[in-house]
């Protein structure tokens, strides 16, 4: 089989999806340093860290769905002169 096209906006919304787990894990380990360092920039550091948990799951999410679309974008320009990506299957449970 071989891929000649990915829908852009299927591989935006993937994208931002996966992104935004990613802020969100990226988030709760800064809020996990910001509580343990004392005067950490912020006289409230419990809130500086909540806000790590709300604002990098949406900046993540926002970036990873661009570029995502980015890319879905540029393979299908790409893969017009190049060929698609093969891809190989099996069946399940059956040796090479």
């Amino acid at each position: 089989m071989e891929l000649k096209k990915i829908g852009v906006g299927s591989a935006a919304k993937v994208g931002g999806v996966i992104a935004a787990i990613m802020g969100l894990i990226i988030g709760v380990f800064v809020a996990l340093i910001s509580m343990m360092i004392p005067g950490s920039g912020s006289e409230l550091p419990f809130f500086s860290g909540f806000a790590a948990i709300i604002v990098l799951p949406i900046l993540y999410g926002i970036i990873g769905f661009i570029a995502y679309a980015i890319v879905a974008a540029l393979y299908n320009f790409v893969v017009k002169y190049t060929g698609g990506v093969i891809l190989e299957f099996s069946e399940k449970g059956s040796s090479d």
